[in-house]
């Protein structure tokens, strides 16, 4: 089964190589996880899965190697073609007055039901199926349950059959404002500027160690961020749907305290032969007089 699992992972794309899967090995011969699948799961995940991202083909693998049999004893074909049946929300009963169950319950009584249903059923009140005040099944009213196939929408289930425990990650997050600003840490360019007024832990040592063992302290200058940004943003116009995210990026520039100078301007479609103070686009200095001001030590971002 362990086999089977390995070749399931990578079947997969996620990346298991012989050192993890070693280790794996090593923490199942030291007991750590108790002979407890749930532990299992987890030290598996931890030691074998390199990248969040892959936490949900982890989970698929996790569930087709070691719930795939119970499953399938469980959820018989016949049993999920029963579900099969779709129940127009609109016909949806009325929320009955009935006490939710807790987990452990639930779970008691869906293998219960599993033992004894033989046929469909929909719309009633004990069996699994659709419809209906059941605990079990789908498109239903109850105040707690177990989901089974078919269409959510009332959100009450507790529990929802071989649910996995994570979605793929999304790729195309946009950055917000703190994640901004620390990209943009990036254009720091630290240098030595004033007196040599602090210690060199480094250079002392290594002083030090040319000097036989007789301590020499050396100091040096303080090293400061010395980049300077120019931000150039486009405004109106097409940009408009863009607006939000622009000023997520002013924002992360404006709120940074590592830049030795921060300046910033507007144009409209393209920087013609004036850049702007304000968005309202009155007040401007001349693109000569830019290139004059700031020097080649500015960063310049174009949105």
């Amino acid at each position: 089964m362990l086999l089977a699992f390995f070749y399931s992972l990578r079947a997969l794309k996620i990346p298991v190589g012989t050192q993890e899967w070693l280790c794996l090995m090593e923490a199942l011969s030291q007991d750590l996880a108790e002979s407890s699948v749930d532990k299992f799961y987890y030290i598996a995940r931890a030691l074998l899965v390199k990248s969040e991202a892959l936490y949900d083909a982890y989970d698929q693998a996790f569930l087709m190697c070691f719930r795939g049999g119970e499953a399938q004893a469980q959820f018989k074909q016949e049993l999920l073609d029963w579900l099969d049946r779709i129940v127009d929300p609109s016909q949806r009963p009325a929320m009955p007055d009935i006490d939710p169950l807790d987990l452990e319950e639930l779970r008691r009584r869906f293998q219960e039901r599993l033992k004894e249903q033989t046929e469909a059923h929909h719309g009633g009140n004990y069996w699994i199926g659709s419809g209906g005040t059941s605990a079990f099944g789908h498109s239903g009213s109850h105040p707690s349950g177990i989901r089974i196939g078919g269409p959510g929408g009332g959100r009450m289930a507790m529990k929802v059959a071989e649910e996995r425990r994570f979605k793929n990650y999304r790729h195309d997050r946009i950055l917000e404002t703190r994640q901004l600003k620390v990209a943009l840490k990036r254009l720091r360019r630290l240098e030595e500027t004033g007196t040599a007024q602090e210690l060199n832990m480094g250079k002392t040592i290594a002083q030090t160690c040319r000097n036989a063992g007789d301590i020499e302290l050396v100091f040096t200058p303080p090293r400061k961020n010395q980049s300077e940004l120019l931000l150039l943003m486009d405004v109106g116009g097409s940009m408009d749907p863009y607006a939000r995210m622009v000023e997520a990026l002013f924002s992360a520039a404006h709120a940074s305290q590592h830049f030795k100078a921060f300046k910033y301007f507007y144009f409209h479609n393209c920087p013609y032969s004036r850049l702007f103070l304000g968005a309202n686009l009155r007040e401007y200095i001349t693109t000569e007089e830019l290139f004059r001001r700031y020097r080649k030590s500015f960063h310049v971002i174009v949105v």
